[in-house]
């Protein structure tokens, strides 16, 4: 049975408390205390002076504890008690059990030792009596409860520093003190003790014939804190900012807020237009926390940002402060103010979303990190419309892809890699990024300039998937003249070429039989020589001992690099390119190619992921197999997105005039180059 009432603070008084050893030591911060202090002024400030009207804290969960040695006594008292001849028997051991028992503290240790820490500043003597099982040993002969007792003289100031607990207790007993000391709190003290005693509560929850620790761990464990979000709506839709109001009047105003919060909430919930301006690995539960983010980083409601702290609830401190900052708009003016912000940053993403142009180039200069969303609503802002605001992105973008390629030679002459070259081939991640995005943007223009749609309608890049995968820059045509002296490598590289081999050619059996008896050799009985071969007759078998006139430079240019997922790079990096573009249609149709590790016949396989996710759908397949399915999809899982300028590649999309499937030579790499440099013309720099 468990009992739950409210109780004063006063009602504790001369009360003894018992902190177990499963609980944590004392951990509030200067800046909890401080806000604890603060919350109950200004209830003391704005409460109604009624009966009723209380502060009312976190829950306080005790249980009562009497020792055998108590028992005992109240045994041997109770028997010298002449009152029991007076029927008071009863009454009076019931007084005796009150005054000698302790109450375990299952939860709420910390409200609790902050109250004793406030209550020692404003008088000296112990309110009631703090013990730690785990604590109950000295620290150069003082006690934790010794400390505390002492912690407003200045017996025991030198001992601070000998446990973290007293540190801990020392810093939260400064606060208070610099808190009281302040111009705006010094005359507080009389009338902050009384509200303290008869105003402030704790919710009392009496546990009775349950284990504590079994208490404690269901009240803890999962536990989860308000986000700023919701403290911050509290704030908003508080009846106190609506008291000049009728009551149908609050009701419409509040419902309007509430509502327009929610649309807000659902659409940044969506990930299509959440990831188009965040990056993944948000963990809060509520989105709209990004808004109010923005509003406190960049103080726009004109507060400063001081006294606000440096932890998770700095947000709901910035706007806690505005509410109740003196100035002369009233509680509803600086509602209606607040939230006329907050929709207005919603809708200027809205408006970007919305929009061909600004959706893609906000995405990209928020993905490459070449501004940040504050950095863009002040552009946004200064800026006289859209179009000039568009130009302003642009401009940025161009002045960002000079530190991806050599401008003096250009981008078509742009080597990487290589000894001499301008760099790792990373460096053109955001060039092909761009081509990719410029891409989707001419494809749209296309449509809406044909009049076939309207503007509204446009397909966009999306972000969404693309910020769920790590990305490689991967060779199109890959670098053959690497020897791949790796055994491991090699049996790889002929594996995956059998993916690629056409299928009625008449050397292929030949091949078949050769690669079969290189892929049954040990280690040791692999020759370089016996590979070079073998890759020499598949690559002719392919028409593709390759017309590059100096491959190592060549194939190290952006007219021969495509965005490739990293699962997929990794699996088929070193492959030839008939068998990477089998392996990427694939990809991109749910289907998987496996080659047969005796016959090297190559078939067909569904993807695993939509198969365990269909035979779920229908109940065929149960969750409780859920191990054996994370098995398998850490094995076969993988990605259906496949950029558009990626699977145009593999395609031979670039060039229009007939030429072999199997390859990828100088003349695609032009092609390639060609759409490139037209779609990317506006970005690059004109003179090389």
């Amino acid at each position: 049975m468990n009992n739950l009432e409210i109780k004063p603070i006063s009602d504790l008084l001369k009360q003894s408390f018992w902190i177990p050893s499963y609980q944590r030591g004392y951990r509030w911060t200067p800046q909890e205390v401080t806000d604890l202090l603060d919350d109950i002024h200004d209830f003391q400030s704005n409460s109604i002076a009624e009966e009723t009207d209380f502060y009312c804290l976190q829950p306080l969960v005790v249980k009562e504890k009497i020792n055998q040695k108590i028992k005992e006594s109240v045994v041997k008292s109770i028997c010298d008690i002449s009152v029991v001849e007076n029927n008071d028997f009863f009454e009076e051991a019931k007084k005796i059990l009150q005054t000698n028992a302790k109450w375990e503290v299952i939860d709420g240790q910390q409200r609790l030792t902050t109250i004793f820490l406030i209550l020692k500043y404003l008088e000296s003597d112990n309110p009631y009596t703090l013990e730690y099982e785990t604590r109950t040993e000295s620290c150069r002969g003082v006690s934790a409860s010794d400390f505390l007792s002492n912690i407003n003289t200045n017996e025991y100031k030198d001992h601070c520093y000998d446990s973290i607990d007293f540190h801990h207790f020392h810093e939260a007993f400064k606060a208070i003190s610099t808190w009281f000391e302040d111009g705006n709190h010094k005359n507080l003290r009389t009338a902050f003790h009384d509200t303290l005693l008869n105003k402030v509560c704790f919710i009392w929850y009496k546990s009775e014939g349950e284990d504590a620790i079994k208490v404690f761990t269901r009240l803890n464990v999962g536990k989860i804190s308000l986000t700023n979000a919701e403290l911050i709506r509290a704030l908003f839709l508080n009846k106190s900012n609506f008291k000049d109001t009728d009551k149908e009047t609050l009701l419409t105003q509040q419902g309007k807020i509430a509502s327009q919060w929610d649309t807000i909430e659902y659409t940044l919930q969506n990930d299509e237009f959440w990831l188009f301006i965040h990056p993944v690995g948000y963990e809060r539960p509520t989105r709209i926390d990004f808004i109010f983010d923005i509003i406190y980083q960049q103080d726009r409601l004109n507060i400063g940002k001081d006294k606000c702290g440096n932890d998770d609830d700095q947000t709901f401190r910035y706007f806690n402060k505005y509410f109740k900052s003196k100035d002369k708009v009233t509680e509803l003016g600086k509602v209606e103010e607040c939230w006329k912000l907050t929709i207005n940053i919603f809708r200027i993403l809205k408006e970007w979303y919305d929009d061909v142009a600004l959706y893609h180039y906000v995405g990209y200069v928020l993905d490459c990190r070449i501004k940040n969303l504050p950095e863009l609503f002040n552009d946004w802002e200064e800026s006289k419309d859209r179009f000039a605001f568009t130009d302003h992105l642009k401009a940025a973008i161009k002045e960002h892809l000079k530190k991806c390629y050599n401008s003096e030679l250009g981008l078509e002459d742009t080597v990487y890699e290589t000894e001499n070259g301008f760099g790792p081939k990373s460096k053109c991640r955001d060039i092909l990024l761009l081509h990719n995005i410029q891409t989707v943007i001419a494809q749209n223009n296309e449509l809406k300039n044909g009049g076939q749609y309207s503007q509204g309608v446009f397909y966009k890049f999306p972000f969404h998937l693309y910020k769920k995968e790590s990305w490689d820059i991967e060779h199109i045509d890959s670098s053959t003249e690497n020897p791949l002296e790796n055994a491991k490598d090699q049996k790889e590289w002929i594996k995956y070429s059998m993916i690629g081999l056409p299928k009625e050619e008449k050397e292929k059996k030949e091949i078949l039989s050769a690669a079969a008896e290189f892929l049954k050799k040990k280690k040791n009985e692999i020759r370089q020589e016996d590979f070079d071969n073998l890759r020499t007759k598949i690559m002719r078998l392919l028409k593709s001992d390759t017309t590059w006139k100096d491959p190592i430079n060549e194939k190290n240019r952006i007219w021969n690099y495509v965005l490739l997922d990293s699962s997929t790079n990794r699996g088929y990096g070193n492959s030839i390119f008939p068998a990477k573009r089998r392996v990427i249609i694939g990809k991109d149709r749910g289907v998987r190619y496996q080659v047969d590790p005796e016959t090297l016949e190559v078939s067909p396989r569904p993807d695993e992921e939509k198969q365990m996710s269909y035979l779920l759908s229908k109940g065929i397949l149960q969750e409780k197999e859920s191990a054996e399915l994370e098995e398998l999809r850490k094995k076969y899982a993988a990605i259906a997105f496949i950029p558009p300028c990626t699977k145009n590649a593999f395609m031979k999309y670039y060039n229009t005039e007939p030429n072999d499937l199997l390859s990828w030579g100088p003349e695609d790499a032009k092609a390639y180059l060609d759409n490139i440099l037209v779609l990317l013309n506006d970005f690059l720099e004109d003179d090389k």
